[in-house]
């Protein structure tokens, strides 16, 4: 990848025949659609993941998608991910409402679980990241 200070005063020109070198060996059809860029269109963007952290106190406020676990897109999971929170946690307040368990302990659950199948997802899409776009690998 460019430094990012290069990245960012590159012009829309150099940047999509940067990125047409970058794509030289890909699919002929993927190339073909940079080939068709506006270049009034382009412009660098930051792409940046978050690093997984420990467990916190759970409380009636709660996390999810962007919020704790922003992710590169190169793995093309970062919305699902964000759903899935939803989901599961949709479903533990549920059962607090329901009466099955308290709210507190629902969304304990949720966190704990979110942080397992969240920063999988995260760790994935950032090693893929890594390997196929230049990113900067995430810290351990």
């Amino acid at each position: 990848m460019l430094p990012d200070a290069d990245l960012f005063s590159a012009g829309p020109d150099k940047l999509k025949t940067y990125v047409l070198q970058r794509l030289a060996t890909w699919h002929p059809a993927l190339v073909e659609i940079v080939r068709l860029w506006d270049t009034a269109t382009v412009q660098a963007l930051a792409v940046r993941s978050c690093v997984p952290i420990a467990a916190w106190e759970p409380s009636t406020v709660t996390v999810m998608g962007d919020a704790i676990h922003a992710m590169s897109p190169a793995l093309g999971i970062g919305a699902n991910t964000a759903l899935r929170d939803a989901h599961v946690l949709g479903d533990h307040l549920l059962a607090a409402a329901d009466g099955d368990t308290t709210l507190l302990d629902a969304i304990a659950v949720y966190e704990q679980s979110m942080r397992q199948y969240a920063y999988q997802a995260l760790r994935k899409s950032a090693f893929i990241g890594q390997k196929v776009v230049g990113h900067s690998p995430l810290p351990e």
